[in-house]
């Protein structure tokens, strides 16, 4: 089972001007959040065989809302959960876990 105690904040601040951040209701780029995931699953995680990361589209960069991004590490498929922090759209993303 992947698990880990290391969670990374995110600054979206650039993703959330490029996909509507001065609509009412600003969202996620979904592409970015997957590129960020991958990238912290990595570096703060140290997993060097993530693929195929893929996160849920439309998601609102809301304070509060939470959502999980799936992966596959050494063939296995995995998760982890973010939550989104703040209306700024800065986001955390949690430990992997298996399934």
């Amino acid at each position: 089972m992947l698990t880990a105690l290391v969670t990374a904040v995110v600054s979206v601040a650039a993703t959330l001007a490029a996909t509507g951040a001065f609509t009412p209701t600003p969202t996620l780029d979904a592409g970015v959040v997957s590129q960020d995931v991958a990238k912290i699953l990595s570096t703060s995680f140290g997993l060097s065989d993530v693929d195929a990361v893929t996160c849920p589209g439309a998601v609102e960069a809301r304070e509060g809302v939470e959502f999980e991004c799936t992966f596959v590490s050494g063939g296995s498929p995995a998760s982890v959960p973010v939550l989104v922090l703040n209306d700024s759209g800065q986001y955390r993303v949690g430990g992997p876990t298996d399934g």
